[in-house]
């Protein structure tokens, strides 16, 4: 299995070789003296993550951070906490670059190490660490863990998440899972109880219908809300819920055209042929129909639900959430956000005290109170949830049966398989044994002539 996970490494490293060649390149960041990963940590008695002082440090330094994310909000909190860090650091500058989900940042991420000027600090997702930590891109950060008091605070699960073979390399700070969520004044004017929600599939469907408004033949209110575009983590709750998944990690073997994704796909479409789902596309803000108030149901992040209260504060209570749904098991899509170092990065000390602080204690605090992000540390844990009982009780029940993003190397490229070959359901073009049966006899050709 290693020779085959290596032989995909090198494909994975030609592929962003080639995708450099089409991009252009980014700015290079001020060059510091600096440490290793493993050597510039070490602990103090307060307990924090301390990095070792020198001459370099009073020099002036630049500090690149790049996020995936384009969110207003989320925006705004990070410009926040980049002043609190430049004003604890003087003479230390952090430029931010906020940068659209999808293939844009990947192809931005692989000119940038190919072309040796990488951000120093990276939040990115889960799926990034096996394809970029195989083949150096990220530093490993055990050393600097071992040091900090904090990694008995964090959740073991959370910890545990950022590895791979072996080693830490993304310490997790975003859980994004994906709870349940509806309009109770729109269950109220269908008739519905606004208190009690779908508990199966059946009831979704049945609810949907219900909730659906038309006007001359075309929807105006949606009963449900998924992504047509780019849908590949509505097909996955569903699909999980279901019992079945992607890909089996241990053999490489696709499984996204078994019956039970099948069965997953066949229930989303009949909400989209019977037109209870207005057309959205997941990487595109603004055409989420929830989001916007043209649908009564979905699933959704935190984040999303309070970005829509601070726009309009009237939604507090108008806004239902739950636990995801069970069918054959309760399941739902749940990311995670992750602190990584590039391993070339010129300014490791600086780079290991701004991780520091993100991951902090008090910088949890104000996400959770600021953007609704669920803290991952034990000690906050039960305050988090008697803030908001509801709201935030039901994202912690959605973390806890989540799954996120697939250990291989090239999940980015799964996601686009996945999402190709549902929307041609979607669009009429296919059944779902066809379209799903197709993309894994072909892809699956592609990932066995890797190995």
């Amino acid at each position: 299995m290693r020779k085959h996970v290596k032989k995909l490494l090198a494909a994975a490293t030609v592929m962003m070789i080639s995708a450099f060649m089409l991009a252009g390149c980014g700015k290079n960041s001020t060059e510091t003296n600096a440490p290793s990963a493993d050597t510039a940590a070490e602990e103090t008695s307060g307990g924090t993550m301390e990095t070792k002082s020198d001459a370099a440090s009073t020099e002036p330094v630049t500090l690149t951070f790049w996020r995936a994310g384009t969110d207003v909000e989320t925006q705004t909190y990070w410009e926040e906490m980049i002043k609190r860090f430049e004003e604890k650091n003087p003479g230390v500058t952090v430029e931010l670059s906020n940068l659209p989900w999808g293939d844009e940042i990947e192809t931005k991420l692989n000119a940038a190490y190919a072309s040796g000027t990488a951000p120093d600090v990276l939040q990115y997702s889960a799926n990034s660490i096996p394809q970029r930590a195989s083949v150096g891109q990220y530093a490993p950060l055990d050393d600097f863990v071992a040091t900090w008091d904090g990694k008995d605070d964090l959740f073991k699960s959370v910890l545990d998440s950022g590895k791979y073979e072996g080693k830490i390399y993304g310490l997790g700070m975003r859980p994004d899972a994906r709870m349940f969520v509806w309009r109770k004044d729109m269950f109220e004017a269908a008739g519905l109880d606004p208190n009690t929600p779908p508990k199966t599939w059946e009831e979704v469907k049945e609810f949907a219908d219900k909730l659906t408004i038309k006007k001359n033949g075309t929807t105006v209110q949606g009963g449900y809300s998924i992504s047509i575009a780019n849908g590949f983590q509505d097909f996955q709750i569903y699909l999980t819920q279901n019992g079945g998944d992607f890909i089996d990690v241990d053999t490489m073997k696709l499984t996204y055209d078994s019956p039970e994704a099948i069965e997953a796909l066949d229930f989303l479409n009949s909400l989209v042929q019977d037109g209870d789902v207005i057309p959205s596309d997941q990487f595109q803000s603004g055409t989420d129909a929830f989001v916007s108030g043209k649908a009564a149901m979905a699933y959704k992040n935190p984040s999303d639900v309070q970005g829509m209260i601070a726009a309009d504060p009237t939604l507090a209570d108008k806004i239902g959430m739950s636990a995801p749904l069970s069918r054959k098991k309760q399941s739902t899509f749940a990311g995670m956000g992750y602190m990584f170092m590039s391993q070339d990065s010129k300014n490791k000390e600086m780079a290991l005290k701004f991780i520091d602080m993100a991951m902090g204690a008090d910088e949890m605090k104000v996400r959770a109170e600021q953007i609704n992000i669920p803290p991952v540390r034990e000690s906050l844990k039960t305050a988090y949830i008697q803030e908001k009982p509801e709201m935030n009780q039901a994202i912690m029940d959605s973390i806890q049966v989540g799954k996120g993003a697939y250990p291989v190397v090239f999940s980015n490229e799964l996601n686009n398989k996945v999402s190709n070959a549902i929307e041609q359901v979607y669009y009429g073009k296919k059944s779902s044994k066809d379209a799903l049966t197709e993309s894994v006899t072909e892809f699956q050709k592609e990932i066995d002539t890797m190995k």
